[in-house]
């Protein structure tokens, strides 16, 4: 995998070829380039890659200059070919040109809490079935990461929506996606369950099934 420098690498996303950025999720909400994937460099990162990205798709890689060698290994260990280049130097979005750029709105915990009474929204809980299952935030419908891009044409992209996770990386790389397509009315919660649950927003828990119904909070 080469490094490519800037202007090659915004023709290259121009056309087709898919960016995935591999920085530290609260870095990416900062300033990110339009359409780009989060899939952070954790433990899960080749699980999260194999399940999001699809295997004839070229990939472009944004990730910290000195992670790049340890990356490269792992991704050449897991087999994964398609991946192209990745950008020289570090992402620095005041040299990139406004067009290509884009931001996630986050929120924490305790401000998820105020909204929550105040404001309507779709709540959104990207964690697998089985976690949902036992516990979930009254009013969140359930869509896991692995799902959301076959769902998200279903959705009303004209609403507002609030997306939260087991972790933080979970809920960046679904906030990533959402801004992928289109949707700019959405805010990701940027703490855990655990420290959301602690806020006092109303749980379900031991819920057996769920519908697939779609409802907006009140």
């Amino acid at each position: 995998m080469n490094g490519i420098e800037l202007d090659e690498f915004l023709s290259l996303a121009d056309n087709g070829y898919v960016v995935v950025d591999v920085r530290q999720p609260q870095i990416f909400s900062q300033g990110f380039l339009k359409d780009a994937i989060s899939i952070s460099n954790q433990e899960n990162f080749i699980h999260v890659f194999h399940e999001l990205i699809e295997s004839d798709w070229k990939v472009l890689l944004i990730a910290d200059e000195n992670e790049i060698p340890f990356l490269s290994k792992k991704i050449s260990s897991a087999g994964i070919t398609i991946m192209h280049a990745f950008l020289k130097g570090e992402f620095e979005p005041s040299k990139i040109p406004v067009k290509y750029l884009d931001m996630l709105i986050t929120i924490d915990a305790e401000e998820l809490r105020l909204d929550y009474r105040f404001d309507e929204f779709y709540l959104v809980d990207v964690r697998s079935k089985e976690e949902f299952e036992i516990e979930h935030l009254e009013h969140a419908e359930n869509i896991t990461l692995n799902d959301l891009e076959q769902l998200i044409i279903d959705l009303d992209i004209m609403q507002s929506y609030y997306v939260y996770a087991g972790s933080v990386a979970e809920a960046v790389t679904a906030g990533s996606l959402f801004k992928r397509y289109g949707f700019n009315r959405v805010k990701v919660v940027t703490d855990s369950f655990d420290i959301i649950k602690a806020t006092g927003i109303s749980v379900v828990r031991n819920k057996k099934e769920k519908s697939s119904e779609k409802f907006l909070k009140n």
